[in-house]
C-alpha cells in the first residue's frame, strides 16, 4: 500500500515537473515568435525610413513633390534654384511649399514690372481706351499681398506642425486661391480690352506670357498645399504603412503571408496548448 503511494506520489511528481517544463518551453516558444515579429518589423520600418524622403537628398524630395503638380518640370526648376541659394542639406514639406510660393511671389514681382513698362509704352491716347492695364495693377498688387501673407504665415523658417493646424491650412488656401483668382481678373481685362493699342503691343504680349507661367507656379503652390497630407506621407511614413508596403510589393506579398500567417497560426496552438495544460 505504502509502495502504491509511493508511487503515485512519483507520478504526481513527474507530471507536475514535466508541466512545469512544458510551460517554460512554451513561454520561450512565445518570447522566440514575439521577438522575432518584433524584430521584422523593426527590419521594415528601418527600410521605409531609408527610403522616406525625409532622408534623400533636397533635389529628390522637390522632384518628388513636384510630381504632384501639373507643372512638374517648372516647380522642380524654380524651387530647386531657390533651395540651392540656401545651401541646406535637408529639406521638409513645408520648406518646399514656403519655397513655392517665394517663387510665386517672385513671379508676381516680374509681372507687375512687366505692366507697368506696357503702360510706359502706351501713348495717351491708347491708354485712354485700355483702362484694363489700370485694373491689373490693383489686381496684380493684391495678388502680391495676398501671397505676401502665406508667407508671413508660414515663416522664415517653416515648422511642419504648421500644417496640423486646420484654420493655418485654410488661411493659406484661401489667399493663395484668393491670389490667383485676382490674376485670372487681370488675364480676362487683358482679352476683353485691348483696342487701340498700337505702340505696346510687344510688351504686352510679354506680359500675357509672364502673366501664365505665373498662374502656373500659384497653381503649383495650391496643388502642394491640397496634397500636404500625401507629401507629408512621403516624408515621414506613418507605422501602419509600413505594412501596407510591405505586403504590397511582389516579394513581400509571398513571404509576408508565409511569415506572419505561420506565426499567428502558431501562437494560436500554443495558447490552446497553454489553457489546456492549465
Amino acid at each position: 500500500m505504502e509502495s502504491a503511494n509511493n508511487r503515485l506520489l512519483e507520478d504526481q511528481y513527474s507530471r507536475k515537473k514535466r508541466k512545469i517544463t512544458i510551460i517554460i518551453s512554451l513561454i520561450i516558444s512565445f518570447t522566440i515568435i514575439i521577438s522575432s515579429i518584433i524584430s521584422v518589423l523593426t527590419i521594415l520600418k528601418h527600410k521605409v525610413e531609408s527610403q522616406s524622403l525625409s532622408n534623400a537628398p533636397p533635389s529628390k524630395a522637390i522632384r518628388a513633390t513636384c510630381s504632384l503638380t501639373p507643372s512638374r518640370r517648372l516647380c522642380f526648376k524654380q524651387i530647386w534654384k531657390l533651395q540651392q541659394s540656401q545651401a541646406s542639406s535637408k529639406i521638409n514639406p513645408s520648406q518646399i511649399f514656403a519655397l513655392s510660393l517665394s517663387a510665386s511671389f517672385d513671379e508676381l514681382t516680374i509681372l507687375n514690372s512687366q505692366r507697368q513698362r506696357v503702360i510706359s509704352k502706351v501713348n495717351a491716347s491708347s491708354a485712354s481706351v485700355f483702362p484694363s492695364l489700370q485694373e491689373c495693377e490693383s489686381l496684380i498688387s493684391d495678388s502680391l499681398r495676398l501671397v505676401n501673407m502665406s508667407v508671413t504665415k508660414i515663416g522664415i523658417v517653416p515648422d511642419g506642425n504648421i500644417f496640423k493646424e486646420t484654420k493655418t491650412v485654410e488661411d493659406l488656401m484661401e489667399w493663395t486661391s484668393a491670389a490667383k483668382e485676382s490674376l485670372e481678373r487681370c488675364r480676362d481685362e487683358l482679352e476683353n480690352d485691348n483696342e487701340g493699342l498700337v505702340s505696346g503691343k510687344f510688351y504686352l504680349v510679354r506680359m500675357k506670357m509672364q502673366m501664365l507661367v505665373t498662374r502656373k507656379y500659384l497653381e503649383n503652390s495650391l496643388v502642394i498645399l491640397a496634397k500636404m497630407d500625401t507629401i507629408l506621407d512621403m516624408f515621414y511614413h506613418p507605422l501602419q504603412s509600413i505594412l501596407s508596403n510591405f505586403m504590397l510589393s511582389a516579394s513581400g506579398f509571398d513571404f509576408g503571408m508565409v511569415f506572419f500567417a505561420s506565426q499567428y497560426l502558431l501562437l494560436v496552438f500554443l495558447f490552446c496548448l497553454l489553457v489546456r495544460l492549465y
